[in-house]
């Protein structure tokens, strides 16, 4: 009974499949020639090729014991210099070194706010590059300028407010010295006034007295009253002064013209110099209580503590010296990462070197098949 399609192809199928594995059991030597001839490539390339690494540094924030030189500075609120401030200032200035010079190559990634890592290509592992160490110390100075720059400006900040302090304080203590003298002056002026008015006032009134006892004077002389007439209880005999007779009123007239000072007899006189003179010897210290205050704290600007207060704060942190640093890193602790795929070239060329042998076996297979 002849065999269907379908168990003929079953057949084919194995015959070939036992043809395959007997072809590449006798040519296994073939494959693996050419399997070892293009792993020798592989290693070949991977002995002349150059190699490449890349270089990482961890750079981290200023330990407590470096960054505690800071802190006054920085609870001051003058710049930020707190070691994490630091870091991420040296950090950045880093990034624009890296910007601004050409095939530099450096990588910066901040891992936490304590924490970068900065990294580069060489092919020297083991050595760090001079161009990424100048790059560093570059960082490093830039950093110190500017944390110095950002202060100078907070001190000339500083002494202009200083200064526009001391000038208002200034001002108002000539305000207030202006007002208390013009106030004594105006006093004193009214108190003078008044006693000159008073002396006017006296001097008219003994002008008007003489005037009318002259004149009665004269009625008593023409009715030759030379005394004065009283009744039987002691009463002036008459309402009118020439009663009094040309003596008496000659004698006031000559009592009243022979006083040399006029200001025993005006109204509170001597109460009104005295006003006048304590005026005078009054203390714009004493009578102003706020001017002491002021100049005392005009005296206390004047020295300029607040910008000398600063400034020694300065003086004991490192700004502005060689020992200043932003942040931390030890270049013996760089770590180097082959960037050659070693393993990857090596698979490669096996697996790549097998499927050829195989080829060419296959190929060889043929062409015998053929002849």
């Amino acid at each position: 009974m002849p065999n269907s399609p379908e168990q003929s192809q079953a057949y084919n199928d194995e015959i070939d499949l036992a043809d395959l594995i007997r072809a590449l059991w006798q040519g296994k030597w073939l494959v693996i020639g050419v399997t070892l001839a293009t792993l020798a490539l592989g290693i070949a390339y991977l002995v002349i090729a150059p190699k490449s690494y890349t270089a990482s540094l961890n750079i981290l924030a200023l330990p407590n014991s470096q960054a505690d030189v800071y802190i006054e500075l920085h609870e001051a609120q003058l710049i930020a210099t707190d070691k994490q401030s630091l870091l991420a200032l040296f950090v950045e200035d880093l990034k624009t070194q890296t910007q601004s010079v050409n095939g530099l190559g450096l990588s910066i990634a901040s891992v936490t706010p304590t924490q970068s890592r900065l990294s580069f290509s060489t092919q020297a592992p083991g050595q760090l590059t001079e161009t990424v160490a100048d790059a560093l110390e570059l960082a490093k100075q830039n950093v110190n300028q500017q944390l110095e720059l950002n202060f100078l400006r907070h001190s000339n900040k500083l002494a202009v407010n200083n200064t526009a302090a001391i000038e208002a304080l200034d001002l108002e203590r000539h305000q207030k010295v202006a007002n208390f003298k013009a106030d004594q002056i105006k006093k004193i002026a009214e108190l003078e006034n008044q006693i000159h008015m008073g002396r006017i006032s006296y001097e008219s009134s003994v002008r008007n007295r003489i005037v009318h006892l002259s004149e009665q004077a004269k009625i008593a002389r023409a009715l030759n009253i030379d005394k004065a007439s009283f009744s039987s209880n002691e009463a002036l005999v008459g309402s009118n002064d020439y009663f009094k007779g040309y003596l008496a009123l000659d004698q006031e007239i000559r009592v009243l013209k022979s006083r040399a000072s006029v200001d025993d007899f005006i109204s509170d006189f001597a109460k009104k110099t005295e006003q006048i003179r304590q005026l005078r010897s009054q203390n714009v210290f004493t009578m102003v209580p706020d001017l002491a205050q002021i100049e005392f704290s005009q005296a206390e600007l004047l020295k300029n503590k607040e910008v000398k207060r600063v400034e020694m704060m300065l003086a004991k942190t490192p700004i502005g010296t060689d020992q200043f640093a932003a942040a931390v890193y030890n270049l013996d602790t760089l770590v180097y990462k082959n960037n050659t795929k070693t393993s990857l070239i090596l698979a490669l060329s096996i697996v790549l070197g097998g499927m050829l042998g195989i080829f060419v076996l296959l190929i060889r297979n043929v062409l015998i098949k053929q002849d």
